[in-house]
């Protein structure tokens, strides 16, 4: 065996014992972590999985609702199905979610492979995206985002291989419709494909539609048809005034970008001093990585059509999480701007070591989270989640972590009042959906007729529905059933000590 050989199996070994490392990291983590419903995301994917699920049966109340109601592309949930998992079967989630990390991570290392990027530096930027705490904190929830990074890197990757007849153009379509129905942001995948196939002809074009079509129309028919959806979401916040609506929203976006792009590049919660300035010398090396790049149509498309929508997207409070998911672009376009000659080494090894220094603080405190118990021994099943496993949430996390645990049991015992038919208003939706196993919708902002649920759970702390404990002083005729302590226990009433209460309308 030739040098040039050894040296190249050596670093497929290398490669593949990295990816093997990653996975089961990500497994750990996930299969260690047991709490469910405190983001928007996760309760609904696996209430949604019973429903597509071929071992698991639907709870007929809940399945109606989420038919109704839930948002989310149902690709992701028939992911969770198929792997056998459900709401009482996290085990299959949580491998599933762990793996398809890990994969997004080997196929955007292949990824960079094929973008010429010489191979130890492309190990290294994949190695660097897969062990970046803002990944691997999100792979311990169930989230959808593993498989969507999966399905980019996949079509990105097709359409750069040599033109076999129109398969790969219809495979590549395919994908991008996958990717549409596991998140709705990856309509700006699409174009990113037929950019790429252009060259190609006609036929590549429309072999690429068709397949992307086709997966939509099949997708289709796994959804409920529902009343609510996303398109309807920027209907009704652009539909009033939608220039005043824009102007505004564009507004918010400018002033939380500069904050979600250090967290998710540097782990910063603050661009204080010298920050600031790494900051604005990052974004220009991107900038200047993207005009190196500009030949690659389909990479740059893709990544600006993502930011136009986050840009507009209406929940500019979710940036660090929106742009997660194009941490790995970001990365590819630093090399780009500080690699003037792409074929040497140590322009991504340098790049990665200098990136390593400027956050090391931030990273070494999230990485002892991993193996540092939580304070009260009680709250130790909170050591896998990303409450505790961010250090960069500082002494809050803590308090966070009392409040959530306590909001948590409350609802367990939320769900022992209110009877299964019925249905709940609260701020809390998801912990009434997971813990409770009722109906949940955000509380109105005045009572009046047509209301749908006879029963309110509020929470003593402002939310986006009103003040603490709203509605308790603002409806006519509630009366308080129950009401539970910091904790989560049960108080006798009358009590003026409550964290929340659970309150019914005649």
């Amino acid at each position: 065996m030739s040098e040039a050989a050894r040296a190249q199996a050596l670093f497929r070994l290398l490669a593949a014992l990295s990816l093997l490392l990653t996975a089961a990291f990500y497994l750990w983590l996930g299969l260690h972590n047991a709490l469910v419903g405190f983001a928007p995301d996760d309760a609904v994917y696996l209430l949604m999985a019973d429903a597509h699920s071929p071992w698991h049966g639907a709870d007929d109340a809940l399945a109606g609702y989420l038919r109704q109601h839930a948002q989310f592309p149902p690709l992701f949930p028939l992911f969770l199905a198929l792997t056998g998992a459900g709401s009482d079967a996290l085990m299959p989630a949580k491998v599933g979610v762990a793996l398809s990390f890990a994969l997004a991570a080997g196929l955007f290392g292949g990824w960079l492979r094929g973008m010429g990027v010489p191979r130890w530096s492309a190990l290294a930027l994949a190695l660097f995206s897969a062990w970046w705490p803002a990944y691997w904190i999100m792979a311990t929830d169930i989230w959808s985002e593993g498989l969507f990074l999966c399905l980019v890197w996949l079509a990105l990757g097709v359409i750069r291989r040599p033109a076999q007849g129109l398969w790969l153009a219809l495979l590549a379509g395919l994908l991008a419709g996958a990717a549409v129905g596991t998140r709705s942001i990856g309509i700006v995948l699409l174009p990113a494909v037929l950019v790429g196939l252009w060259p190609r002809g006609r036929a590549a074009v429309l072999a690429a539609l068709g397949g992307c079509l086709l997966m939509l129309v099949l997708i289709r028919q796994l959804s409920g048809g529902g009343a609510e959806s996303y398109g309807g979401e920027l209907l009704k916040f652009y539909g009033t005034a939608p220039w005043s609506a824009l102007l505004a929203q564009l507004s918010k976006v400018a002033a939380g970008l500069p904050a979600a792009v250090g967290y998710d590049l540097f782990l910063w919660r603050s661009l204080e001093g010298w920050r600031a300035g790494v900051l604005t010398l990052t974004v220009g090396l991107i900038a200047l990585g993207a005009w190196r790049a500009r030949r690659q149509r389909p990479l740059l498309v893709y990544g600006a059509g993502y930011l136009l929508v986050v840009a507009l997207w209406p929940f500019p409070g979710e940036l660090n999480r929106l742009l997660l998911p194009l941490l790995p672009v970001a990365l590819f376009l630093l090399w780009r701007g500080v690699a003037s000659h792409p074929r040497r080494e140590w322009p991504g090894l340098l790049l990665v070591a200098v990136l390593l220094v400027v956050s090391w603080p931030q990273l070494s405190a999230c990485l002892r989270r991993v193996w540092t118990p939580v304070p009260i021994a009680a709250l130790d099943h909170w050591r896998t989640t990303r409450y505790w496993l961010d250090a960069t949430r500082g002494e809050a996390a803590l308090k966070q972590i009392e409040a959530l645990e306590g909001y948590r049991l409350a609802a367990v015992a939320v769900g022992e009042w209110v009877p299964k038919t019925d249905c709940i208003y609260t701020p809390q939706v998801h912990l009434a959906l997971w813990y409770a196993r009722r109906r949940a919708f955000l509380t109105p902002p005045a009572a009046g007729a047509g209301l749908a649920c006879r029963w309110v759970y509020a929470v003593g702390e402002t939310t986006p529905v009103g003040p603490p404990f709203y509605p308790l002083s603002a409806w006519a005729n509630l009366r308080v059933v129950a009401a539970f302590s910091r904790e989560g226990q049960p108080l006798a009433l009358p009590t003026l000590s409550a964290a929340s209460y659970l309150m019914r309308l005649p």
